[in-house]
């Protein structure tokens, strides 16, 4: 009879991948495609982050990496991630990519005020709404979406 309790097969590798950055302070840690669906709580002792990859994993909730608040880039697409709620402990962040993932809003980038590369491709929003707490804004990367207001654009003359 199968056992009904089933580890994740990739968890050991990103906690491997978390020891080794804890080892030796790097300052960026890719988890990227390790399907894994929380972010160990050892990734809390990696404060001196300031790159984290966790895109493609089947991670939903963001909130372990409120200790995290050097991190400077931030890659969380084609995860499961629903909200950016989790961005208010993450006030240096200057890249964010949340593609292809569960976005609703961008109300949450108020949190964010020195972003100034955002990948927003194929979330599905309509309007840009959020954006107008990022001045510093660059770079915008939003194809795949089907916006039917585009007026917050007007609060980021920096952008490219």
């Amino acid at each position: 009879m199968p056992n009904p309790v089933r580890k994740n097969p990739y968890e050991p590798l990103a906690l491997e991948k978390i020891e080794a950055c804890i080892a030796s302070q790097s300052k960026t840690l890719s988890l990227r495609g390790l399907k894994i669906t929380e972010i160990p709580e050892e990734i809390e002792q990696c404060t001196w982050l300031e790159a984290l990859d966790l895109e493609s994993t089947h991670i939903s909730d963001f909130s372990a990496l409120k200790s995290l608040t050097t991190l400077r880039k931030l890659w969380m697409g084609n995860s499961k991630v629903s909200n950016l709620k989790s961005l208010e402990f993450l006030p240096k962040l200057e890249k964010l990519s949340v593609s292809n993932t569960r976005i609703s809003t961008l109300d949450d980038l108020r949190f964010v005020p020195e972003l100034l590369h955002l990948d927003i491709w194929g979330i599905r929003i309509q309007d840009l709404q959020g954006l107008e707490h990022t001045p510093e804004l660059r770079t915008l990367w939003a194809g795949g979406n089907k916006f039917s207001d585009l007026e917050a654009l007007v609060h980021v003359p920096l952008l490219e």
